[in-house]
């Protein structure tokens, strides 16, 4: 054999060698795992969630106003309407409360608050003001919430996946501005409390809209959204992923948030032209430190 097929055998049989291990390297990657369970609601709460003292939650089979849900037959609703109160004048009261329980006090001055249940700071939830006259910090007066805690059991890049929908009947106030939301949270469990962040997803603005006495919808729905939390390389551990929504400067207009397909998964691999050619080089590598072995086995002594 030349000095040059030599060399090109040996070179050929390293970058082989070398897209193996890239390839044991990308599957360890997407060996992530956690006992994340019932993300599309089809059972009930009671299976992963955790909903005892977060207010108005209930799960809700089929349309909800005409919204379907986007994965299997069920999807989760919250609210910050009360039950026993007239929340949205002039429809009766309780209109807007799907679960018969109250939401529960979002206010920094009371115990057993929004933020408690989620296992955020007391703070957490007087988010910044936009699009009034004035800045500052929005007042979250009460709420709704649902959250499930897990394990993951096998760590690696993961990704948090959901489907959501704002509805509302509040809308924006000209010196406020913008006034209820919703929100996300997803957290370790050792993570210090005041570190633990809320994710806005969408915001009561604009014209209040005005009701009809018969009126059973909320008047502000649009359609599902998707979103996706890079969640980065997770630790083994017990994380908490939780969604809420809020009063927020008043109590007079009830908002919901729906939610469906939540997923927390291991990043997906993409396909490239680079990771194609890896390959190539690894088969064509191999190929040649086979024959290489082959032609040695050969040689008679």
């Amino acid at each position: 054999m030349s000095t040059f097929n030599k060399y090109l055998t040996s070179i050929s049989s390293t970058i082989g060698l070398l897209a193996i291990a890239n390839l044991v390297s990308i599957d360890s990657a997407q060996a992530f795992s956690a006992n994340f369970t019932n993300g599309s609601f089809e059972s009930s709460f009671s299976t992963g969630w955790t909903t005892t003292g977060g207010g108005d939650s209930s799960i809700q089979g089929g349309n909800v106003q005409g919204i379907a849900p986007t994965s299997g037959s069920n999807h989760a609703l919250i609210t910050n309407a009360y039950q026993s109160r007239n929340d949205d004048s002039p429809t009766g009261i309780g209109t807007f409360n799907k679960s018969g329980t109250n939401p529960i006090s979002a206010s920094i001055e009371q115990s057993g608050n929004l933020q408690e249940f989620l296992g955020l700071s007391d703070n957490s939830l007087s988010i910044a003001r936009q699009n009034g006259q004035i800045s500052g910090l929005r007042t979250p007066k009460e709420g709704s919430g649902f959250k499930q805690t897990f394990d993951v059991t096998e760590g690696g890049n993961a990704t948090i996946d959901f489907s959501w929908n704002f509805l509302s009947n509040d809308g924006g106030n000209t010196i406020l501005g913008d006034r209820d939301f919703a929100f996300f949270t997803f957290y370790n469990e050792n993570d210090l409390v005041a570190s633990r962040t809320v994710i806005p997803l969408s915001h009561s603005t604009g014209t209040v809209p005005t009701l009809a006495s018969n009126s059973t919808n909320f008047a502000n729905a649009g359609s599902y959204s998707n979103y996706s939390l890079n969640a980065g390389n997770l630790a083994t551990g017990r994380y908490v992923l939780g969604f809420g929504v809020v009063d927020a400067d008043g109590s007079d207009r009830s908002s919901g948030l729906l939610v469906d397909n939540v997923r927390v998964q291991a990043v997906p691999f993409e396909f490239s032209p680079s990771f194609g050619l890896v390959i190539v080089a690894g088969i064509f590598g191999c190929d040649r430190l086979r024959r290489q072995i082959k032609a040695r086995s050969e040689i008679k002594f």
